[in-house]
């Protein structure tokens, strides 16, 4: 028979093992939420990050750098003059400068207060049934105001585009062949037009817009912003949707004040494709 001492001795036993497979229970599920890295089906795909890049000031600099990222960011339309990289984030400017203010067409071709950029390369093609969403990191910083509205003729102005372009039919614009585009768009405010899906008569064809957010919402303040590219084209599209989503084919950036004459300024650290 076992003694009243022996008894007390095995509980006692008995009960720190059981609290010692609990607490290594515990432990390995912190260790899993915390060591593990996620697991993807399809690696995210990094198109711009800016993070660890050095400060450029706006000028020649920041020229020189566009000159040595050639093939990867290109100047499609305007001048980058006031374009600048600080604290790991690329500002935006749109300003009157002196070609804006030119008669001549070939200069205002290379105006400053509107500046559409490429940044990614000329065979880049990404489908979106593997990486259907689009994460960029951002910030508003300076919105141009004076009722701009990106679905107004006369005021279709905004601190920060990302535009994203899809494989299909191309539209002729001034000389161009356009893809149709979704413009991720910080909005100074609610659209005249309404509607999730704003259109503007000049572009309607081949522009549709999206807000990313709207008006002095934490100006300065970056923040990290999803979409789900696969939706997004069905809901600005939907006259192709019935026959799938393509393949996105090009990704930019935008920032345009020149039809209200003012300023504009944005931050982007970041854009990344993910599953």
């Amino acid at each position: 028979m076992r003694t009243e001492k022996g008894r007390s001795k095995l509980q006692r036993r008995r009960r720190f093992f059981s609290l010692s497979k609990a607490l290594l229970g515990a432990l390995t599920l912190i260790g899993i939420g915390l060591a593990s890295p996620r697991v993807w089906a399809v690696e995210p795909l990094t198109i711009v990050d800016l993070a660890k890049e050095a400060d450029t000031p706006a000028g020649a600099a920041m020229a020189g750098w566009l000159t040595r990222k050639a093939g990867r960011w290109d100047v499609k339309f305007g001048d980058p003059a006031y374009f600048l990289i600080q604290g790991g984030a690329l500002h935006l400017v749109a300003r009157p400068g002196p070609a804006a203010g030119s008669v001549l067409l070939w200069k205002l071709l290379k105006r400053e207060d509107k500046v559409i950029v490429r940044v990614t390369p000329s065979d880049f093609r990404v489908h979106p049934a593997e990486r259907r969403h689009l994460e960029v990191t951002m910030a508003p910083l300076r919105l141009p105001g004076k009722g701009a509205d990106v679905t107004d003729s006369d005021r279709n102005d905004a601190c920060f585009y990302l535009l994203v372009a899809f494989d299909g039919p191309r539209h002729f614009y001034q000389g161009q062949r356009i893809a149709d585009t979704v413009a991720y768009v910080w909005a100074d405010g609610a659209w005249k037009s309404g509607g999730e899906v704003g259109r503007e008569r000049k572009y309607g064809e081949f522009m549709r817009y999206i807000a990313l957010g709207r008006g002095a919402d934490r100006p300065g303040e970056l923040r990290t912003l999803v979409r789900d590219v696969d939706a997004d084209f069905r809901l600005a599209y939907p006259e192709r949707a019935a026959k799938g989503v393509p393949d996105v084919v090009e990704i930019g950036l935008m920032i345009d004040s020149n039809t209200v004459k003012s300023e504009a300024e944005s931050l982007l650290r970041s854009i990344r494709m993910l599953p």
